[in-house]
């Protein structure tokens, strides 16, 4: 019993209207939006890692300011894509 090889068929139903500038300020808002989401629960980890040696507290704290920017990301998001659309 042999089955027939399997395809992938991708759908392509986007648009082909995509500047070459749209697509550079779609990679600076992911950029940024990534480095907001990361950079301040790290820096807030390593400094109290560094500080207090501990590193369950520290990363208690980190993740909980993480998940509270997660939670503003949209607002973050629409902020920053209006900065990149000027």
């Amino acid at each position: 019993m042999h089955s027939p090889p399997t395809r992938i068929v991708f759908s392509y139903n986007g648009s082909k209207d995509f500047s070459p500038d749209d697509l550079i300020k779609s990679f600076w808002l992911s950029t940024a939006m990534a480095l907001v989401l990361v950079l301040p629960p790290l820096a807030i980890f390593v400094g109290i890692n560094h500080g207090t040696e501990d590193i369950l507290i520290a990363s208690l704290i980190g993740f909980g300011v993480h998940y509270v920017i997660l939670a503003f990301s949209v607002r973050i998001c629409s902020q920053l894509e209006r900065l990149f659309m000027e």
